[in-house]
């Protein structure tokens, strides 16, 4: 792979939310309106090769994620507040 792209494999902090008038959300206005995980399920599996050898996890998998949504962040004139988000429709 080329060292260009492998720079973007890794995840870095992300840069400020931007609105149309190119002034910034505030950062604690943008995380009141994200989604938050209220519940999941982890089903581990683990395996012991014998009384004196340490537990190891084997599989682990996690399912039924259940979010909390926030207020949605909309750019003013982008979207009608009104209607259903995509995030919304697809739940």
């Amino acid at each position: 792979m080329p060292p260009e792209v492998k720079v973007h494999l890794k995840p870095t902090n992300a840069g400020p939310v931007v609105k149309p008038d190119h002034s910034q959300f505030a950062h604690i206005a943008v995380l009141g309106q994200l989604p938050k995980l209220q519940s999941i399920i982890l089903k581990l599996h683990a395996v012991r090769r014998g009384i004196v050898f340490p537990w190891k996890i084997k599989k682990f998998e996690f399912s039924q994620p259940d979010f909390a949504t926030g207020k949605q962040l909309v750019a003013p004139g982008s979207q009608d507040q009104s209607k259903p988000s995509q995030l919304d429709a697809k739940r």
